[in-house]
């Protein structure tokens, strides 16, 4: 799910023209995917004057409940990333 995430956070970067691009990708239930188990997700970060970044989490909850703290997640990321 790493090279994933990193392509994706690398294309929406390309596509859009941004300075930054991010990517989320998981498993959000209800079951687990090629034995990774509910809540492992993977955020991707790609800057134009950097490296990519991903970064691997485990949520608990809902599929609802995952995918909102993955956006807040994501969100805290890139905040730390730009102070």
């Amino acid at each position: 799910m790493n090279k994933t995430a990193k392509e994706m956070a690398e294309n929406v970067r390309a596509l859009t023209g941004a300075d930054i691009g991010i990517s989320f990708t998981g498993i959000a239930g209800p079951d687990s995917v090629e034995g990774k188990p509910v809540g492992t997700v993977v955020i991707g970060i790609q800057q134009a004057a950097g490296p990519s970044i991903t970064k691997t989490f485990h949520f608990t909850g809902s599929r609802s409940a995952i995918r909102n703290r993955t956006v807040k997640k994501g969100f805290e990321l890139l905040f730390h990333l730009l102070k």
